[in-house]
């Protein structure tokens, strides 16, 4: 069985491939974009199997959603989204990421701190 959050990440994703094919632009930002969440989201993985140490596979999860905001700041400053699904794109990895973040962030201030996770 499925948790909620993992019904909603692939709900998501699958609506962002329709938004993705059906866009006029902005398709290689937002594919780069999601690779590179997708790094963010190994260094999680590899850190949780002990194959990297947990804090820093946390860092480059954070890293790695840090960069898609800035990717998609700078495009909106060079190139303004060419309609809707673009528009809808962007917004949503800007808050996915914004959300990485803040999850992520309180497991790493607890390694950090040296407290044992729970």
């Amino acid at each position: 069985e499925n948790s909620t959050i993992v019904l909603v990440h692939h709900a998501a994703s699958t609506l962002a491939c329709f938004l993705v094919a059906s866009t006029a632009g902005w398709r290689g930002l937002v594919l780069t974009t999601a690779e590179a969440m997708e790094l963010g989201s190994l260094g999680l993985i590899l850190g949780s199997l002990g194959m990297l140490p947990q804090l820093m596979g946390l860092r480059l999860c954070i890293a790695f959603s840090v960069l898609p905001i800035v990717m998609m700041l700078v495009g909106l400053a060079i190139s303004r989204p060419p309609d809707a699904a673009a528009w809808l794109l962007m917004v949503g990895i800007l808050i996915v990421n914004f959300l990485r973040i803040q999850e992520t962030s309180q497991p790493m201030l607890k390694l950090s701190s040296g407290k044992p996770k729970k």
